[in-house]
């Protein structure tokens, strides 16, 4: 952390929040004498206030403050239901909390020994340690409430096949919050009785306009599982190529090529002229038609035809 962070800064450090946030033990004889004691200790549990998280530690501080002012447990043990996933907690609200709880377990606080148990078995950052085990399936839908969604979705997708039939029905309920679970799962294990839900994922898509992201994943499904089913969506798959997020233009070369590899040529031809980055996506769904992956430093001598 800097001393000034996103247009945030330390309060000074004469004021009673600024002593808090620095560590200070001025802050903590003084703050027992204040009438917003408990809403100041809080705002200290809501931002992690250490300047260098790797060696400055706050973890007793904040746990005495808490025992002292008999501050309720039960909201910091909340605290760590609803802190947001691990790669945008930028206060690192988690990690606060954790720490307090785990100063005051050391002291004998039972109830912030239970609180951490008890996420131990049901929160979703111990959930996506673990090794995927079947018996998840039967917790998933309580957990995966629409804030939730996303921890769970790792530790579902880690089951594989085994999560099949739960996928199926999670991408056939309207408006679930694991649908998109469900349709990766079939897109990545399913077969050729899934061709006509992924292919209502991609409608699902379509409905969602702000949002570009997917339809490389059910396209790779698609051409995974083949046959005449997956054959009927070429159509629709050769309209992805227009899509601007031209990332995902590879699998949506690729699952033509697969799929009609005679049919996709012309496809081919124009995914080679727009190559990009150092080992081209487009280079390499050519090569599921039988085309040669150009040199990566290759340029074109001349545009095709019509082209400017």
């Amino acid at each position: 952390m800097s001393g000034d962070t996103g247009g945030w800064h330390y309060a000074n450090p004469n004021t009673v929040p600024g002593a808090l946030q620095r560590g200070l033990g001025r802050g903590a004889h003084q703050v027992a004498s204040t009438s917003d004691a408990s809403d100041l200790v809080t705002a200290c549990l809501r931002r992690d206030y250490r300047w260098d998280r790797q060696v400055d530690e706050r973890d007793v501080y904040l746990a005495r403050l808490v025992r002292d002012l008999r501050m309720p447990i039960a909201p910091v043990i909340t605290r760590l239901y609803e802190a947001p996933p691990r790669d945008s907690d930028d206060e690192n609200a988690f990690t606060v909390a954790l720490g307090v709880l785990e100063a005051l377990g050391r002291a004998d606080v039972d109830e912030a020994v239970e609180g951490v148990r008890r996420y131990v078995r049901h929160g979703a950052r111990e959930l996506r340690r673990r090794p995927p085990a079947p018996e998840f399936l039967d917790l998933a839908e309580d957990l995966a409430d629409r804030s939730t969604a996303g921890h769970v979705h790792g530790v579902i997708t880690k089951l594989g096949a085994l999560a099949l039939p739960a996928a199926r029905r999670w991408a056939g309920t309207a408006g679930h919050p694991l649908t998109w679970t469900g349709l990766r799962l079939m897109a990545a294990h399913g077969d050729a009785t899934d061709v006509p839900a992924l292919v209502a994922g991609l409608d699902w898509l379509d409905a969602r306009p702000d949002d570009r992201c997917g339809y490389d994943e059910l396209a790779g499904g698609l051409a995974r599982i083949g046959g005449p089913s997956a054959a009927t969506t070429l159509q629709r798959l050769h309209r992805l190529w227009f899509s601007p997020h031209s990332y995902e233009r590879a699998s949506c070369l690729r699952a033509p090529a697969t799929l009609d590899p005679a049919g996709a040529q012309r496809k081919i031809i124009e995914g080679l002229w727009g190559l990009r980055g150092r080992r081209p996506a487009t280079g390499r769904a050519a090569n599921a038609a039988g085309r040669s992956d150009p040199p990566t430093a290759a340029i074109p001598a001349r545009r095709p035809h019509g082209d400017g």
